[in-house]
């Protein structure tokens, strides 16, 4: 086998050709930087405002949860117990 058929030299290519190929390379940069910037915004912007929402929601479910079980026990005392008379 003969190298020179092996590794034969592409044609030059024309002016329109190569500034098309540039301009793919710098369209696939392009996304790349938008899908990281995307990926940054979600990770470092979205996801911690949903998490601290998240956790502000549950944390007032909590407190409303345990206001109503002390409001609901100090009625029963109140009910249950009658005033003493001091006279």
């Amino acid at each position: 086998m003969n190298l020179m058929n092996r590794f034969r030299k592409k044609p030059p290519e024309s002016s329109l050709q190569a500034s098309v190929k540039h301009l793919q390379k710098k369209w696939k940069r392009l996304e790349r930087k938008r899908k990281l910037w995307k990926f940054y915004f979600y990770s470092f912007v979205v996801l911690p405002v949903f998490a601290v929402m998240l956790a502000v929601k549950a944390l007032k479910t909590y407190v409303r949860i345990k206001l109503r079980e002390i409001a609901e026990n100090t009625q029963m005392d109140s009910v249950q117990k009658p005033p003493k008379d001091m006279g």
